[in-house]
C-alpha cells in the first residue's frame, strides 16, 4: 500500500515537472522563440522603401556603402546582438499595424547575411507617435511567420542616414606623450613644450621665453584632444575661417589639427591629419583647446 502511494506521489511530481518545463520552453505565453541565428554576419542590410543602406564587414572593420566610411563596430554589434536576443511579447493581426507599416520612416526590413546566406530577416516596425512600441513581422527564409510586438529591440535605432552608423571617434592622444605644442589661435601664435627642472621636476614653458605656464591651463589644453568625437562630418569644400592650427609632438608623430569657424549650431568644422574626414566639434569641447598664449601664463597670487 506505502508503495503504490510512493509510486502515486512520484508520478505526480514527474507530471509537474513535465508540465512546468513545457511551459518553460514556450515562453510562458505561448508565443515562439525567437532563437539566435547560426553563423558570424558579415553584411547587414537596412532598407525602407526604395533606400538601402549595406554595411559590410571587411577583414575586422565595418564599411558602409559604396563610400566605405568606417562604420562604428560597437553600435554595429548591438545591432547585432539585438537581432539575436530580442523576446515577442504579443501576437498581432497585419490590420493592428497596417497604418504604421506604411507610415514614412517607421519601416524597416533588417536583414543580417553571412556572405549569401540570410541569418535574420525581419520588418521592425513603430508607431509614428511612439519611438517605445517596436512590431516585428518575420521574412519569408524565417521559420516564425507572423506579426509581433518585441522588446529588446526598437524600430528607432534604425534610420537611413549613413551618418548615424559613422564612427565617430576621430583622435585619441594621451597627455603625458605630448612633448610640443605649436598653436595658432585667433591670430595669436605660440609654441609651448615639456621640461624636466631639477627642483621642480617636469614643467611646461613657451619654447621661445622659457617663460612658466600654468599647470591647469595646459593641462586642459592637452585633455582637450584625449578624445576627439565628430557631431556629424562635413562634404565637400572648406570654406570658412581657420580659427585656430595645432601642430602637436606626441611620441614619435607629428599630429596637425585645424579649426574652422563654428556653424549655426555652434559645433566647428576640423580636420586632422590623423582621420581622412572632415568633421564638426561640438563648441563645448572645442572650447577646451581654443587658448591663446595668455590663457596659458602662470599667474602669481
Amino acid at each position: 500500500m506505502k508503495k503504490n502511494h510512493l509510486y502515486l506521489i512520484s508520478g505526480i511530481l514527474l507530471s509537474a515537472i513535465l508540465i512546468f518545463s513545457f511551459f518553460l520552453f514556450i515562453n510562458h505565453t505561448g508565443l515562439p522563440e525567437v532563437g539566435c541565428f547560426a553563423g558570424t554576419v558579415n553584411r547587414i542590410e537596412i532598407t525602407s522603401g526604395n533606400d538601402k543602406i549595406s554595411i559590410l564587414k571587411n577583414n575586422e572593420l565595418w564599411l558602409i556603402n559604396k563610400n566605405m566610411y568606417l562604420a562604428d563596430s560597437g553600435l554595429v554589434n548591438r545591432i547585432i546582438s539585438a537581432l539575436n536576443t530580442f523576446t515577442l511579447t504579443d501576437k498581432l493581426s497585419q490590420d493592428e499595424i497596417a497604418a504604421d507599416v506604411n507610415s514614412p520612416g517607421c519601416n524597416f526590413r533588417i536583414r543580417l547575411f553571412s556572405d549569401d546566406l540570410i541569418l535574420r530577416d525581419v520588418n521592425l516596425i513603430r508607431k509614428p507617435e511612439s519611438v517605445n512600441e517596436t512590431y516585428v513581422i518575420f521574412g519569408d527564409s524565417e521559420k516564425i511567420k507572423g506579426c509581433f510586438s518585441a522588446e529588446g529591440i526598437s524600430a528607432a535605432d534604425f534610420s537611413l542616414n549613413p551618418q548615424d552608423y559613422r564612427e565617430k571617434k576621430i583622435l585619441t592622444i594621451l597627455p603625458e606623450i605630448i612633448e610640443r605644442v605649436d598653436a595658432s589661435v585667433n591670430l595669436n601664435t605660440y609654441s609651448i613644450e615639456k621640461v624636466t627642472v631639477n627642483d621642480s621636476g617636469t614643467v611646461w614653458r613657451d619654447k621661445m621665453l622659457h617663460k612658466k605656464l600654468d599647470t591647469s591651463a595646459v593641462d586642459s589644453l592637452l585633455n582637450g584632444f584625449l578624445n576627439v568625437t565628430a557631431s556629424g562630418f562635413h562634404e565637400g569644400e572648406i570654406t570658412g575661417r581657420q580659427v585656430a592650427f595645432y601642430k602637436i609632438f606626441a611620441g614619435n608623430n607629428i599630429i596637425s589639427f585645424h579649426i574652422y569657424e563654428a556653424d549655426a549650431n555652434n559645433d566647428y568644422l576640423c580636420s586632422t591629419s590623423e582621420s581622412p574626414y572632415d568633421f564638426y566639434w561640438s563648441a563645448e569641447y572645442a572650447s577646451n583647446v581654443l587658448k591663446t598664449f595668455s590663457d596659458l601664463i602662470e599667474r602669481k597670487e
